[in-house]
This record gives C-alpha cells, structure tokens and sequence, in this order.
C-alpha cells in the first residue's frame, strides 16, 4: 500500500506540537449535574491528561451526587477534586488557570450564563473565566434538544418557542466566545485540532486559534479567509485545500 508522505509528516508534526503546546498546561474541568455525555467527557479530559495537562474538577451539587467523585476518579486519578461545600473562591480557583473545560454543561447552566446569572460556584467560574479571557470550551451534548438520549426519556415535546428559547441560549454563549463542540470532539478543539469557533465557521472571515493548521480543519471551515496567527503551522496538504477551495489564509 503506498503511503503519502505528506500527510504522514502532517500527522506526526501536528501531534508532536500539541503534546509540546500542552505540557505544564493546567485545565479547570467544570462538571455540571447531567449524564448525556458524561462519561466521554470524562474520557476527553483523560485525553487532555495523557498529552500533559494538569487537571483539577469543579462539580455542582447536582454533578456530585449524579457523576460523584469516585466515578471522576476512576478513570482521571486522584486528582483535586472541588464542590460548593469546600467554599473556595473561584478567583483561587482560576489563578493557576489556562483553559476552563465544561465537559457537561446542562439546559440550567447555559440558561444561566447566557442571562449573565453567576449564582452558583460553575456559573462564576465561566462568567469569571470570560471575563479574564481565559478560554472557555464547552461540550454541548448535554444541551442538545436532539439528543436522542431526551427522546428516550420522553424530553422532546416542549413547545416550539420554548425549545427556541433554549437553543438561543447556546447561541448566546458562542457569541460570548465560549466555544461549543460536540464532546467527543473536546480534547481535539483544545489542543488545536479545531481552533475555530462553530461561529467563525460560517462566516466569510474567520480565525484559527491553533498551534498547527491542518488538512481537516481547512475541510471544516465554510467562508473564504481563514486567518492565522504568525506562529502557527500551516501544512503543505492544509495549503493545498486551501488553494483548491478559493480559500485565503491570512498570517498575522
């Protein structure tokens, strides 16, 4: 079978720079009360650890008594793990913070910061890591009124306006910066697989955030200039795309 050079040494330079971008980064995983995707974004934050991240877990009181700490560290290790009862500021929280994760993110979470409501300790920390400019990824599965997991469970029969009003409050979140994947997708947006925002996506313009840009994130994305920082890594296959697509990569 013969293999393609390029995209093998687009392959292993992409992995290489992510494994090099993520270590001694540190993660705030953020897990609120739901089971719809709950245990793959317990595995995207123990993908995040095996490429060098250090992790540390907030769980609302929903989330601990659904998930619990026992099921988080069955599979992450003993790390440190916070709950509203411990009353730690989330200011000390945040200071050895580079990227705030929401693993799950429930309908009452999202309804909450989209309407700027920091009333509970997750609540403040995204209002908070927002504000600092930290970022924010966020699955959105929990959220996902087609979730076939709802149809199950007899959640599908909400009024449309009511199920409007619910999905606007996602929309208002990518609008805030938080950027929304699907979780199985979480630790690939964090570590540069996906730099872009599903916002940016539709667009004309948009940015890439990501050390390396790829073959499939120039697949990804739909608008006509895509730009880049000046430090990122554009692969020969990405460029190709790009060209073959009308597609302008801007650098700076």
């Amino acid at each position: 079978m013969e293999v393609d050079e390029n995209a093998l040494v687009e392959k292993i330079v992409a992995e290489v720079l992510r494994r090099l971008a993520a270590r001694g980064k540190r993660a705030l995983a953020l897990f609120c009360g739901g089971s719809i995707g709950a245990p793959e974004g317990r595995a995207e934050v123990k993908k995040l650890q095996d490429a060098g991240f250090t992790v540390k877990a907030v769980l609302t009181p929903s989330a601990e008594w659904v998930l619990g700490k026992d099921w988080l560290r069955s599979e992450l290790g003993d790390i440190e793990i916070v709950t509203e009862a411990d009353r730690k500021a989330p200011s000390a929280l945040l200071k050895d913070t580079d990227i705030t994760l929401v693993p799950v993110l429930t309908l009452n979470t999202a309804a909450k910061v989209a309407h700027g409501i920091a009333n509970t300790l997750v609540a403040t920390l995204i209002m908070d890591s927002l504000l600092t400019g930290r970022p924010v990824f966020a699955a959105r599965d929990a959220c996902d009124l087609a979730n076939p997991v709802r149809a199950k469970l007899g959640m599908d029969k909400a009024a449309p306006a009511y199920r409007a009003l619910l999905a606007g409050n996602l929309d208002r979140l990518a609008e805030f910066g938080i950027r929304l994947v699907g979780v199985t997708e979480l630790a690939a947006a964090v570590l540069g697989e996906g730099g872009r925002t599903d916002a940016a996506s539709k667009g004309t313009a948009g940015t890439f955030t990501g050390r390396v840009l790829s073959r499939t994130d120039v697949a990804a994305f739909e608008g006509s200039v895509l730009r880049v920082s000046a430090g990122t890594l554009i692969t020969p296959l990405a460029r190709d795309l790009a060209r073959d697509r009308g597609i302008e990569i801007v650098v700076g």
